[in-house]
């Protein structure tokens, strides 16, 4: 067992912390002498795992289309980046629902696709761009 650590004020700490001990491998309950445990819970809460975008054409020519996930409305940038993590385009959707990248700037490759929305990354996916 080893001493967890808690924030407290200085003298309850010092009463406390000689008394309260953590089991290897548990998270979050720290265990007293007497067996009695206090949940103490610490963290930040998960958001929900991002979706794959619909992406189509797929390969696109001179442009490709991206579909919004279910429950995103507005989306705040989409962004394109190559294999090697370089960004190539980063653009404010001003359309609901889906919007349309113009690939004529892009070299013949796959990229990665990534949709923000209210701060967050809501959606991924990857798209192959063919050269006429």
């Amino acid at each position: 067992m080893r001493f967890s650590e808690h924030a407290y004020s200085k003298e309850s700490f010092r009463a406390f912390s000689t008394t309260r001990l953590q089991r290897p491998g548990t998270v979050g309950i720290g265990y007293t002498l007497d067996g009695s445990y206090e949940p103490c819970f610490v963290g930040v809460a998960e958001r929900g795992a991002f979706e794959v975008l619909t992406l189509f054409p797929n390969p696109a020519t001179h442009q490709f289309t991206v579909s919004y996930p279910h429950g995103v409305a507005h989306a705040d940038r989409v962004q394109v980046t190559d294999i090697a993590g370089r960004i190539v385009i980063d653009e404010k959707p001003l359309t609901m629902g889906q919007c349309v990248v113009d690939t004529d700037m892009l070299s013949e490759g796959s990229y990665v696709v990534s949709l923000f929305a209210r701060g967050a990354l809501v959606g991924s996916g990857r798209v192959s761009v063919q050269v006429d």
